[in-house]
């Protein structure tokens, strides 16, 4: 009678030879003998991975372990099972046990350095296939298997090592010539990567592995097409294959085939939702393709995937600001330096950031945390001089562009810096030169462009300065209205339609409006489309062919910007056209105010004296309302605020003894933007303001405008003379120093009471 332990030999025989039936039945005879047999338990779960039921086969090879636990092949076998079924940590654990009990299992060894490399565990794998190479030196396979893994970590000449002792051994296997190229790529030894690859190729044409190498090799010597050839024979062998595909885009990429790179990484997508690193690639394509909202989404699913990737971050921040969204930039360059204390870069844009915003305080400490860390940093250096002019602080300004320069002397953001510093105190050859300088090293500078436009336009250099002001519609932050139609450059529409669409403030759009008669003197056909707020203003004074921006355009051939036209029409200080009044208060409104200030005693005089904090020149045209002071020493006089939002809690302090009369938040609220205003300054004796829109509406509308003006102002209002030949009606007030306004004030005052003597008279 054969006994339980000859039914069990009986059964691993049949195993062996491949009679899986007759183990499987006779191992169950034997169970049913003796329910706590190890080996039965043991040889049928073998039989169940054989027969690809992974689950059963688990379930006994687990019995058997927990009746007898020492069996190495046991939990080699069990690991087999839990590998086919994905579960990698608990075929790794297995594998690891199987090694403890028996640790020349080489079985083991070799499936647990696979399986750890997978898992990207490769410092473990690499020590698996060492002590593998140690009990199997001739091994082809392995010899391969260890170079794949020491070339992912970067040791190439280890990898070099064993891919050549693999192709010694093996020289008819592919995978190792494969390998042996990628090793090769990783020390810069190009030649030998491609004669590696090539080699690979003539054993097995359709080796994806070798196509993939052999174009990352490619890649990085910028032969982008053959690279590009070679990933997309490795896709054609292999179409699912994220590395590819994501290769495949870096390269069209880097040729500037931005359409073509985001749809494979969209593919990659596809097959991988998950890739951090594709998200990534496709966001700073997406970037680079002028699609920045869809590249923030990209970014955001980067981070999403891994929170912890900090130049994801830093490119997010980098595209919010771009689209001026400062807040979320700043959230996200915040994160950027949570992650990693020392970037430098995050800290700096950080701290542009808070400087757009206006928060001067916080973006001075992102400068400095950032010096701190790198000392000799330029940009930090040119960003804290930036900061500096910003306030207004030139000299110092300047001495830091030039710290800047010292450890960067081919900065051109610092010679540019340096110019604008040169500008705003009145050095203008100086100026002129740094630009030509900055553009010498960076030629397609809009913004230095446009500040060289700045400095020929104050002095009057009209046909230098025209050409180079239309950079300013390539300006960081400038929103260029984009459309089908060509831009127009002055020649005649022969029966075509010109949209004219304003730009820039509310100011620029009443002082240009005045080009939309020159245009229809032409006979052209010509509608304007301008900010909704301006609508009830402009058609009141005649713009019946203006439209508001957002609403649907009628059809139109070519079309230009408002500030374009004085370029267009070849404007000089000779042909400058000035005419008188071109804008128009609403009469009845024009009545209402007559009667509301006819209650008003003496020379009415309204002010205005502050602009938009936010403007980055704002230091220098706005002035606080204190300095208004030497106007009411003139007998006779009353002030009335024309100040609206920002600069009316000046009013707390100074209205009372300066006697100012403030007419409240009500003004312009019903009938529109400066309606009320309008009709204010048509029933004022003179109006006196800094330079804002207020200035342009009272010179459009004829009538007495006072304008105080910095040491070195906009370029509209030239230099050194006291009249403005925009308005017939305006005259300027200059300071003589920068910063000082008791000059321009005084002689406001003592031309006051002049004014008032006559008025008298």
């Amino acid at each position: 009678m054969t006994t339980i332990a000859e039914a069990t030999q009986i059964a691993r025989a049949h195993y062996q030879a491949g009679g899986f039936q007759q183990a499987d039945q006779i191992c169950r005879q034997v169970l049913a003998a003796d329910s706590r047999h190890a080996a039965a338990w043991h040889l049928l779960g073998a039989i169940a991975v054989q027969a690809g039921l992974y689950e059963a086969a688990v379930e006994q090879i687990s019995q058997s372990i927990r009746l007898d636990g020492f069996q190495a092949t046991a939990h080699f076998d069990l690991g087999e099972a839990f590998r086919s079924l994905g579960r990698w940590g608990d075929a790794t654990v297995c594998y690891e046990q199987a090694l403890r009990l028996e640790p020349g299992h080489l079985a083991a060894r070799h499936r647990l350095a696979t399986l750890l490399e997978t898992q990207g565990r490769l410092p473990e794998a690499i020590d698996h296939y060492r002590q593998l190479i140690v009990a199997k030196s001739d091994d082809a396979r392995v010899q391969s298997e260890l170079a794949a893994a020491l070339a992912q970590v970067g040791q190439g000449a280890a990898a070099v090592e064993h891919a050549r002792r693999a192709v010694e051994l093996a020289p008819s296997m592919a995978r190792p010539h494969a390998t042996l190229g990628v090793a090769w790529t990783q020390l810069g030894r190009f030649e030998q990567a491609a004669a590696a690859f090539a080699r690979c190729l003539a054993i097995d044409p359709e080796h994806a592995d070798a196509h993939f190498g052999w174009g990352m090799a490619l890649q990085q010597q910028q032969q982008w097409d053959q690279a590009a050839a070679h990933y997309q024979e490795a896709l054609r062998i292999r179409p699912v294959w994220v590395a590819a595909l994501n290769s495949l885009g870096a390269v069209y990429q880097a040729q500037g085939q931005f359409d073509a790179a985001i749809d494979r990484y969209r593919r990659a997508l596809d097959f991988d939702p998950r890739s951090a690193d594709v998200h990534y690639n496709c966001a700073t394509a997406l970037a680079a393709a002028g699609r920045a909202e869809e590249a923030v989404i990209a970014y955001r699913r980067a981070v999403a995937c891994e929170p912890t990737i900090a130049e994801a971050y830093y490119n997010l921040g980098k595209t919010l600001e771009d689209l001026r969204r400062w807040d979320e930039a700043a959230a996200a360059y915040r994160e950027a330096v949570r992650l990693r204390g020392d970037f430098v870069l995050a800290h700096n844009n950080l701290g542009n950031v808070y400087r757009a915003q206006g928060n001067l305080s916080d973006a001075m400490e992102c400068y400095q945390r950032a010096l701190q860390i790198a000392p000799q940093d330029a940009d930090a250096h040119n960003n804290v001089g930036a900061l500096l002019l910003r306030q207004g602080k030139a000299a110092e300004a300047v001495a830091r562009f030039q710290q800047a320069l010292r450890f960067k002397p081919e900065s051109a953001d610092a010679l540019s810096n340096l110019g604008a510093a040169m500008q705003e105190q009145g050095e203008f050859a100086e100026a002129l030169a740094y630009y030509s300088q900055s553009l010498a090293l960076r030629p397609d500078s809009a913004e230095t462009h446009y500040n060289r436009a700045l400095v020929h336009l104050i002095q009057g250099n009209f046909a230098e300065g025209w050409p180079e002001f239309e950079w300013r519609l390539r300006c960081k932050g400038t929103l260029a209205r984009r459309f089908g139609q060509p831009p127009w450059d002055g020649s005649p529409l022969d029966g075509g339609t010109l949209l004219v669409h304003a730009e820039q403030g509310l100011g620029d759009t009443l002082q240009f409006i005045r080009y939309v008669e020159l245009l229809k003197r032409r006979g052209d056909k010509v509608f304007v489309e301008v900010p909704g707020a301006l609508m009830p203003l402009l058609k009141t004074s005649g713009f019946y062919d203006v439209l508001a921006q957002g609403t649907e355009l009628p059809p139109f051939d070519v079309h230009v910007p408002l500030l374009s036209l004085p370029g267009i029409f070849r404007t000089t200080l000779a042909n400058l056209p000035a005419p008188l009044g071109y804008l128009t208060a609403e009469a009845r409104l024009i009545e209402t105010w007559r009667v509301r200030l006819a209650a008003f005693e003496g020379f009415r005089v309204g002010i205005h004296w502050q602009g938009r904090r936010a403007f980055a020149l704002d230091h220098q045209r706005s002035i606080p309302l204190r300095e208004f002071a030497p106007l009411v020493t003139v007998g006779g006089v009353r002030l009335f605020s024309l100040q609206k939002g920002e600069g009316t809690e000046q009013l707390a302090e100074v209205a009372g003894p300066l006697g100012i009369h403030d007419f409240g938040p009500e003004i312009d609220a019903q009938p529109g933007a400066f309606m009320d205003t309008a009709a204010i300054l048509r029933n004022l004796d003179l109006v006196i303001t800094c330079d804002t829109a207020t200035a342009h509406l009272a010179g459009g509308l004829g009538v007495p405008v006072w304008l105080a003006l910095a040491r070195w102002p906009d370029w509209r209002w030239f230099l050194d003379r006291a009249d403005s030949p925009w308005y017939p009606t305006m005259r300027l007030f200059r300071q003589r120093t920068a910063g000082n306004w008791a000059e321009p004030f005084a002689e406001m005052a003592a031309a006051l009471a002049q004014a008032v003597e006559i008025g008298r008279a």
